[in-house]
């Protein structure tokens, strides 16, 4: 039952206390994330958009990686862990490899569903 004070509920990522550690990169003009050996890209959409990535270029970033397959990104940024207490909680949803249904709608699509659910 949704709460009568007007309040809008969001899906969170929980964020891990231990958190790989990475580095975002910027090569011919796209974002790469370096993590455990691995460089994937940062797909780039109405939700993960290049100003969010571009702020990280070149810096340390924490890494939750999905619990089900650990070879999955879920979020990157920084977040207080007990490692590195004085990080400021800065985030991005990022979902690496974009899901499907990401990939399968074309970007002006992307846009407008963005849009209206933003409205």
């Amino acid at each position: 039952m949704a709460p009568k004070t007007g309040s809008v509920a969001i899906d969170t990522v929980p964020l891990p206390e231990n958190p790989a550690i990475g580095q975002i990169v910027k090569a011919r003009g796209k974002y790469f994330l370096q993590v455990k050996g691995r460089k994937m890209e940062i797909p780039l959409n109405p939700l993960t958009t290049e100003r969010q990535v571009a702020r990280f270029a070149g810096k340390e970033v924490n890494v939750a990686l999905a619990a089900t397959d650990k070879r999955s990104v879920v979020a990157i940024g920084t977040w207080p862990t007990p490692e590195r207490p004085k990080w400021r909680r800065q985030i991005i949803i990022c979902y690496i490899p974009a899901p499907d249904f990401l990939r399968g709608i074309n970007q002006k699509l992307q846009e407008v569903m963005l849009e209206s659910l933003t409205r």
